[in-house]
C-alpha cells in the first residue's frame, strides 16, 4: 500500500518537474480484474448505516436504510443478509456482534465469518434544509478492496422514495460504473495512460476532435514513463469523499527498538516512520498538497485528471477521474471493452469513454 502511494506521488512529482505537469448507490460488482462478478450466487451482507448526528430520533434509519437496500438487491436475484441476520449469525457462530463501525483491517476477518462475497455498511448525517449525507463502504472479499462513496441527497418525507433513487445508482454500479457529474466539452483534461506510440497519438486526437483540450502532462514523449504494474496502481485512489482502496492497516506494524539498537537502526526506524506518516496517516494531506502543486504548475487550467488504464492486449480498460477544482474522485469505471470485430480496440474504447463523459445521465455509453 505504501509502495502504491509512493509510486503515485513520485510519478506526479516527476511529471511536474519535467513538464512545467440522490442518486446514491448501494452495491457493486467487479472492482478491476481482481474482483469477481456479481451473480445470483453472490452473497451480499449488510451492516448498519450508523447515525452520526447524535440525535436519537434518527436511529431508526440505521436499519431502515440497509434493510431497504437489501430488499432491492434481493429483487435483482442476489442472496442477501440483512443486519439482523448478520448479527444473529455472528452471535451463533463466533460469539461476536455486528458493530456499527469497523476499521478497514477488521473487514477481512468479519466477512470470512459471514462467508459473504460483499459486505456493505456505512453512516449517515442529517443536514440542514432536509438533506442527508450518506457514506457507503463496500468491501469485496475476493480482492480485499473497499469502495467508499459519499453522496448528499434530499431526505424526503417518504424515506422509500430516497431508497428508490438509490436503486438507480445501484444498478449502474452493478454494471461496473459510478459517475457523479457530466464532463462537458471544453474542459481541460490532464490524461494519464499506459498506451504509447501511435495509440497515444490517436487517443489525444480523439479527445481534441470532440472539443476537449488536452494538457500534455506526460511531456511530449510518445512512450509511457511507467511500467504496466506500476501504472495500474492508479486504479486505487483516495479523495475526501470517494475512495477505492485496500484494507491493509499499516498502523498494526511494530518497530522494535531499545538499548540494543544502534545509530543506523534508529535512523532507519525514523525514516520508515516518516514514510508511514506521509503516505498513510497524513496521506490525504500529502496527496492534496501534490495536486495543489500539480495544478499551480499548469497555472490552474486543468479541470480534470483522467486516468485511462488498458490491459496488456489493449481490448479492455478502466477509468478514474478526479475533479481538480473540488479534489474529488468523480468517475470510476471497470471492464470497458472494445467493440466486437473492431479494427482499432484502443480507439473503440476511447470513443466509448468520450461518449460517457459528455452524457448528462449517469448511465455509461455502450
Amino acid at each position: 500500500m505504501k509502495e502504491l502511494y509512493a509510486d503515485s506521488m513520485h510519478f506526479l512529482k516527476g511529471i511536474i518537474t519535467s513538464t512545467h505537469l440522490l442518486k446514491v448507490m448501494a452495491f457493486t460488482v467487479i472492482l478491476s480484474s481482481a474482483a469477481g462478478s456479481v451473480s445470483a450466487s453472490t452473497t451480499i451482507a449488510f451492516g448498519y448505516l450508523r447515525n452520526e448526528s447524535g440525535d436519537k430520533n434518527y436511529n431508526y434509519l440505521e436499519t431502515i436504510f440497509p434493510n431497504s437496500f437489501a430488499t432491492s438487491t434481493a429483487a435483482l436475484g442476489m442472496q442477501v443478509m440483512k443486519p439482523h441476520a448478520v448479527d444473529t449469525h455472528l452471535s451463533a457462530t463466533c460469539n461476536m456482534r455486528l458493530k456499527k463501525k469497523y476499521e478497514l483491517a477488521e473487514l477481512p476477518g468479519l466477512v470470512e465469518h459471514l462467508n459473504a462475497d460483499l459486505f456493505i455498511y456505512g453512516s449517515f448525517m442529517p443536514r440542514p434544509a432536509d438533506r442527508i449525507k450518506l457514506v457507503l463502504h463496500l468491501y469485496f472479499r475476493e480482492s480485499r478492496e473497499v469502495l467508499i462513496i459519499t453522496t448528499i441527497g434530499r431526505l424526503e418525507t417518504e424515506i422509500f422514495r430516497l431508497v428508490d433513487r438509490i436503486s438507480i445508482i445501484m444498478n449502474n454500479i452493478l454494471n461496473k460504473f459510478y459517475k457523479v457529474q457530466r464532463i462537458p466539452a471544453g474542459s481541460h483534461l490532464a490524461i494519464l495512460t499506459n498506451v504509447d506510440g501511435l495509440d497515444v497519438n490517436k487517443l489525444y486526437y480523439a479527445f481534441l476532435k470532440q472539443g476537449y483540450p488536452v494538457v500534455c502532462v506526460q511531456s511530449t514523449d510518445l512512450s509511457t514513463p511507467l511500467l504496466e504494474e506500476r501504472f495500474h496502481k492508479f486504479r486505487r485512489i483516495t479523495t475526501d469523499k470517494n475512495s477505492y482502496t485496500v484494507t491493509n492497516n499499516w498502523r498494526l506494524m511494530k518497530f522494535h527498538h531499545g538499548t540494543w539498537t544502534g545509530i543506523t537502526y534508529n535512523q532507519r526506524i525514523r525514516y520508515l516512520k516518516r514514510i508511514y506518516t506521509t503516505y498513510d496517516g497524513d496521506y490525504l494531506t500529502t496527496k492534496n498538497r501534490v495536486l495543489d502543486t500539480f495544478s499551480t504548475t499548469f497555472r490552474g487550467i486543468i479541470d480534470y485528471i483522467l486516468i485511462i488504464g488498458f490491459d496488456e492486449s489493449h481490448d479492455k480498460a478502466w477509468v478514474r477521474c478526479i475533479n481538480m477544482k473540488k479534489r474529488d474522485l468523480i468517475w470510476i469505471q471497470w471492464g470497458i471493452e472494445s467493440e466486437f470485430l473492431t479494427d482499432d480496440a484502443v480507439l473503440s474504447i476511447v470513443h466509448q469513454i468520450i461518449s460517457t463523459m459528455s452524457m448528462k445521465s449517469d448511465t455509461p455509453a455502450k
